[in-house]
């Protein structure tokens, strides 16, 4: 039986008058998991919005989406908000934009569970505490009153994912929900979403890059690009006898990517990371406890070398990239750039650069792209 049903669905942005998604077709089984594959901009994730009916105004959609039998097109701004959570309920790429940053995480959690359960806070603390726990996140109780600028990107991740745990839902709609999780977290986040659809019977549109994750999760698979569904199949015949050649790229890609990158070695030490400690507040604004979170970190990069980094989340991997980006300065050791401290604005500028996990945070949303670009 299909619990979601989805006919002829176009998307257009009035703005530029293009079409985004062209005539999109496809159903959900009870219980099943669909996988919605694609590179960046083939329409994805604006597909998996127009479900939830949260696309901006500026892009019309037209067609039927039928979540058992009722047309969700059809349904009121208010009826539409009862559906969103405890029906419907999506898990965000972008961990940092789910939450409102001027509210601790317990806010948001306490809000949403209120709205659709009505429990105590005591119950919400303990329902939320242990699907927190199931999926790795440590000390869940001190995590739910933070800001979320106090958590790395994984760690919003996962709150996402133990909410739509406790909320069990009919459909999940998961847009890359295990993009910005270390290898092992990855593995326990897709081991919770196939236990809850076991559990509860939930269904799932999961929407990755990671094929390999993708083949353990999915029983169905629709490719899309440019907008438009160019194949679709049970999961066997997708990875063993695809058809369309951007299809037969895809399941070759991750192969093919990996081939190419070869380690360089030779040259002389280009960065050197010496003794580093850092410590951050904890607690209030009048608090003088301090939590380490990098300790006695030493190594070297060779001129043409790719060091990985890697560590679970909350582990300091990002503090330590931006303690080599000279943003922030560390309470012991040194970061030498060709031998000169990193802290030196003259030294890092034009020579060391970086591509932020959060991408929307990275650049000033009140400025065309070309002034940041030309401030440089």
């Amino acid at each position: 039986m299909n619990i979601l049903e989805v006919k002829n669905l176009n998307i257009r942005d009035v703005k530029t008058d293009n079409d985004i998604v062209h005539n999109g077709t496809f159903t959900l089984k009870e219980g099943s998991c669909l996988a919605i594959v694609g590179e960046s901009g083939s329409g994805k994730s604006i597909t998996c919005r127009s479900i939830m009916r949260l696309n901006k105004s500026w892009l019309q959609q037209s067609g039927d989406i039928l979540f058992k039998g009722e047309n969700l097109n059809l349904l009121s701004e208010k009826e539409m908000r009862k559906m969103r959570g405890k029906k419907l309920c999506m898990i965000l790429q972008n961990g940092m934009s789910a939450f409102d940053p001027s509210c601790v995480i317990g806010v948001h959690l306490k809000e949403t569970l209120v709205e659709h359960f009505g429990w105590s806070n005591k119950e919400i603390e303990e329902k939320m505490k242990n699907a927190m726990e199931s999926v790795m996140l440590k000390n869940p109780i001190e995590i739910m009153n933070k800001h979320p600028h106090q958590l790395s990107g994984g760690m919003l991740q996962r709150i996402m994912i133990a909410l739509a745990l406790v909320l069990e839902p009919d459909i999940i709609i998961a847009d890359e929900p295990t993009t910005a999780l270390d290898t092992i977290s990855q593995f326990e986040v897709v081991e919770q979403l196939i236990k809850l659809r076991e559990k509860m019977g939930s269904s799932m549109i999961f929407v990755s890059h990671d094929l390999g994750v993708v083949k353990k999760i999915a029983d169905n698979i629709l490719v899309m690009k440019d907008g438009k569904i160019i194949e679709r199949g049970n999961i066997q015949a997708i990875f063993s006898d695809a058809q369309h050649e951007y299809t037969k790229y895809l399941v070759s890609a991750k192969e093919e990517l990996s081939n190419q990158f070869k380690k360089i070695w030779g040259g002389v030490n280009l960065l050197k990371v010496d003794s580093i400690d850092k410590f951050y507040k904890k607690g209030g604004m009048f608090s003088k406890e301090r939590q380490q979170v990098l300790k006695n970190v030493s190594f070297e990069c060779r001129n043409g070398e790719c060091l990985g980094i890697i560590g679970e989340s909350g582990s300091g991997k990002s503090t330590l990239g931006r303690l080599i980006l000279g943003i922030e300065k560390p309470d012991q050791g040194t970061v030498l750039f060709e031998g000169k401290n990193v802290m030196d604005r003259r030294v890092r500028l034009g020579a060391i650069s970086a591509v932020f996990q959060d991408y929307k945070s990275s650049i000033n949303p009140f400025l065309r792209l070309k002034k940041p670009f030309r401030s440089r």
